[in-house]
């Protein structure tokens, strides 16, 4: 069928479900140090997730404010997120720290060209984003999660171990492969 093949229709789901939803990225386990961080992409959109030195989770978009290089990639440790292109750095709230070369021309709009954030909230220990800012909150969109979570303490559980597949198919057969009870 046509919606599980044609790449404009993905398109339009990536901007029409993927950019307006909440999108699962991991654990806050995953990111327990000041540094830590890890890449993804939602709807297309690479982004980065990275725990401040005063213990708080952010997401930025993964793009250089100077020529929209990309900044990180996997996952890691880092004390600056600096740029491979022209060593841009910013801090780990996404404040442009250095701009090695233009510091005279930027010297007044540093505060202006720090990293763009991407919405973030953690639930229950579990990190989600969004790229849409008009969203209710994580809680409210997951409904009755939260109670049905009560009693499993998922804020301190611990990621052990993580496996992740490139599946060549469409997300949606994905979804319905694993949405009856007899593949979970």
């Amino acid at each position: 069928h046509w919606a599980y093949t044609s790449p404009e229709w993905f398109q339009r789901e990536r901007e029409r479900i993927f950019a307006r939803s909440w999108n699962y990225l991991g654990h806050a386990s995953q990111l327990p140090d000041a540094g830590d961080y890890l890449t993804a992409s939602v709807a297309g959109v690479p982004l980065i997730v990275v725990r401040g030195q005063d213990g708080v989770l952010r997401a930025f978009f993964n793009s250089c404010r100077h020529r929209g290089t990309k900044l990180l990639a996997g996952e890691g440790q880092t004390k600056l997120i600096r740029c491979p292109y022209h060593s841009w750095a910013y801090d780990l709230t996404g404040a442009l720290q250095a701009a090695p070369l233009v510091e005279d021309d930027v010297a007044g709009r540093k505060g202006e060209l720090g990293l763009h954030a991407v919405r973030l909230e953690v639930l229950e220990g579990f990190v989600f984003v969004t790229l849409d800012a008009g969203l209710p909150p994580v809680a409210k969109a997951m409904g009755s999660l939260s109670r049905e979570w009560r009693g499993y303490d998922t804020g301190n559980l611990v990621c052990t171990r993580r496996r992740s597949w490139d599946v060549k198919a469409n997300w949606k057969l994905w979804y319905e492969n694993y949405n009856d009870s007899l593949h979970v």
